[in-house]
């Protein structure tokens, strides 16, 4: 029975650190070593003191082991973290505070909206992963991040999108993303968004993540493909043809309408036998005719 218990125990520790442990420095005489742990997508590594875990930090480690983490560091001289250009995961790229492109799907330094001047390039950038939008009125044209503010009026404001970015209207009737919240309180409150515990942000629902059913039809923006068995953001409120060809295949833009529409999948599955008989009735057909 001892030898049973002696088991069991440290299971129950892979659990815990699976399970609740939020960052690296959580987790606590871990029966696994730390560098088989990946918390919310970062890795970790053995503390100092070996019975503990802590969150990589490519400066501090030696030329063996920073080749060890070739998504995060880079050895030059010594090891430091990559540049960010040179990171090629999302969450990475966010970790380390810089800007993930979504339509191109590179990771980039930050920089403010207003430094971009074309509206192609406008619409296909964020600043701290707030949309930037092309904005035009009778003045002048300008990139802008604070597009939900531009709403002609308020009633407009909630289930309007910029890409994928979702506006909600605040108590004092502001117009924002949900990226531009700062607040966990107050991006609870909304019921469009989602605070990011690891990256402390405030984020809009990404249809994305949903694997179920259900769950994606919780969001009127969301839109699930029961032939691919994914949930999507809903074609039709793609506002432009980079969003749009972003969603591909799911998505198709219309160059006639200028508008994003859903690719419809139409075909049927049958089996051998159904196959073959409607092989054999064709062939049949085609002999019957010739006489």
């Amino acid at each position: 029975m001892m030898k049973l218990i002696h088991k069991l125990k440290p299971k129950t520790w892979e659990f815990v650190e699976e399970k609740f442990a939020n960052k690296c420095e959580d987790v606590k005489n871990s029966y696994q070593s730390c560098s088989n742990l990946n918390i919310n997508g970062m890795p970790c590594i053995d503390n100092f003191d070996k019975t503990s875990c802590r969150r990589l930090i490519c400066s501090e480690l030696n030329y063996d082991i920073c080749n060890q983490y070739l998504n995060h560091c880079e050895y030059l001289d010594k090891c430091q973290t990559k540049q960010c250009q040179d990171l090629q995961q999302e969450q990475i790229c966010r970790y380390y505070n810089c800007e993930w492109e979504q339509n191109r799907h590179k990771c980039s330094n930050k920089q403010p909206c207003d430094n971009y001047k074309t509206e192609k390039n406008c619409n296909q950038n964020s600043s701290n992963q707030i949309q930037c939008i092309w904005i035009t009125n009778e003045q002048d044209s300008f990139c802008s991040e604070q597009g939900c503010r531009y709403l002609s009026q308020n009633s407009y404001c909630r289930g309007s999108y910029i890409n994928k970015n979702i506006c909600v209207q605040l108590k004092d009737y502001s117009c924002v993303q949900c990226e531009e919240i700062k607040d966990f309180c107050l991006c609870a409150e909304q019921e469009y968004c989602k605070f990011n515990e690891i990256l402390g942000q405030c984020e809009s629902i990404n249809c994305n993540l949903f694997k179920k059913e259900s769950d994606c039809q919780l969001f009127p923006f969301c839109l699930y493909k029961n032939e691919q068995n994914i949930c999507h953001f809903n074609c039709i409120f793609l506002g432009n043809q980079d969003d749009c060809i972003e969603n591909n295949p799911v998505c198709h833009w219309n160059h006639d309408t200028n508008i994003c529409y859903e690719i419809q999948l139409e075909h049927s599955i049958i089996s051998n036998s159904e196959f073959i008989d409607m092989a054999f009735h064709i062939y049949a057909t085609i002999v019957w005719m010739l006489i």
